[in-house]
């Protein structure tokens, strides 16, 4: 991101100096989403946004700030020398190898190995945990849902048998969202036919259950597909969770090593996989980022593979289908996890989903319309605590209804102070 944010930026209602800082790529110069920076001895930080902007506040003139992401050097520098808008560039980082290297398993055995270690590596007790949620979607670059809260939550262990998430409210803020405008009237036309037919055939439908939905993540489905909860179950990985971890989906696979990498003081395996080219229905690719030491975890990345997107139509495509004559390609999707160290352990410390869409209306219509879409949803965890833990936020999440419903009314100021210290962790 080339441009400087504006100067001078007071929290309001708190008096605290805020400032701004861009984390790109120094070869690209593009921005590095969900980079972090650590003061302190690591004790406390922050965590960039999707555009790599991070927001410095509270902090002492003599810190000293570690600028950190996977795959990249670190980079310090002292706070005294940065400036409200720098851009701070991180530049690539791959541990050299030899010409030739001899590892003992191939590496999808490797990444068996770490799901075997997943016991020893991940918090096994209840614990809780707070979270800055996000979650929008866009039509050509404009707004139609957008969707903010601050959230606390009760978890089940790593080694539980059965996940349970208990989730509290504790302040939130949304855009007024409208229907998908290019398509509405058509889609509406659709809605009524159907709604004729299923009468006619004497099934029971209402035009709620045709609506296109415009939110799909939610909190404690974020939660529950992390994909190493449960996983000491004969590498059986339940429906809502990745099939490339499953042993028994792993030969519709290939995988292989990659150049490992250093991330602050650890050396993480590099491991990429993408499904076979004989695989003819949609399956998944990406890569993952395993500790050498203790062959725990720390980055799970994947999207819908570029062979695999060639055999599906997305779920949550449906509604839009029902319009007749519309084109659409899936130009990007992808699904993030990343962990922290809590207690010794490991737990779950960011999930986030990115789709992008490009749709366009053919045949029955006077005029073709075209759309890029954008989804992006996020959960970021903030802080880690062991019970006995009691909420703060009276208000009950509702697992049955949309969270845009749910949001309390957060003062502006109160609301902008909670999202800055949801971005930060300790």
């Amino acid at each position: 991101m080339k441009h400087l944010f504006s100067l001078c930026l007071f929290l309001l209602g708190t008096g605290v100096f805020a400032q701004k800082v861009t984390v790109v790529d120094e070869e690209t110069n593009t921005p590095i989403p969900y980079a972090t920076v650590v003061i302190r001895n690591g004790e406390y930080g922050f965590v960039a946004n999707d555009l790599g902007v991070i927001e410095l506040f509270n902090m002492l003139p003599s810190d000293v700030l570690e600028f950190r992401s996977i795959g990249y050097n670190a980079h310090k520098i002292k706070y005294n020398t940065i400036q409200n808008g720098d851009t701070i560039a991180l530049t690539s980082s791959t541990l050299e190898l030899d010409e030739v290297v001899v590892r003992p398993i191939d590496a999808a055995a490797y990444v068996r190995l770490a799901l075997r270690s997943v016991g020893n590596n991940y918090y096994p007790d209840s614990f809780a945990t707070r979270h800055y949620y996000r979650e929008y979607l866009k039509e050509n670059e404009q707004f139609i849902n957008h969707s903010e809260a601050i959230l606390e939550a009760k978890q089940t262990g790593y080694l539980s048998g059965k996940d349970s998430f208990e989730l509290c409210i504790l302040a939130g803020h949304k855009l007024e969202a409208d229907d998908l405008s290019f398509m509405l009237k058509e889609r509406n036309k659709e809605v009524e036919k159907e709604l004729k037919a299923a009468q006619k055939s004497g099934q029971e439908i209402s035009a709620e259950e045709l609506k296109m939905p415009l939110e799909i993540g939610n909190p404690p489905f974020l939660l529950s597909i992390d994909p190493l909860r449960n996983v000491d179950q004969k590498f059986v990985i339940n429906d809502d969770n990745v099939d490339f971890l499953d042993s028994n989906n792993q030969l519709s696979y290939d995988f292989w090593y990659g150049k490992p990498v250093e991330f602050g003081d650890q050396s993480l395996v590099v491991i990429h996989f993408d499904q076979k080219k004989n695989v003819h229905k949609p399956m998944l690719a990406g890569t993952l980022w395993i500790e050498q030491t203790t062959n725990a975890f720390v980055k799970i990345e994947f999207g819908i593979s570029e062979y695999g997107q060639k055999h599906m139509i997305p779920g949550y495509m449906k509604a839009a289908l029902w319009v007749y004559g519309l084109m659409f390609d899936i130009k990007n999707t992808l699904v993030e996890f990343n962990y922290q160290p809590f207690k010794g352990k490991w737990a779950l410390g960011g999930v986030r989903l990115k789709a992008d869409v490009f749709l366009e209306k053919r045949r029955l219509f006077s005029e073709n319309e075209k759309a890029d879409f954008t989804y992006d949803c996020e959960m970021l965890t903030s802080s880690l605590l062991p019970f006995p833990f009691s909420f703060t936020a009276e208000q009950k999440y509702d697992h049955h209804e949309l969270i845009s419903n749910q949001l309390p009314i957060t003062p502006k100021n109160e609301w902008e102070r909670l999202k800055r210290e949801s971005r930060s962790y300790k």
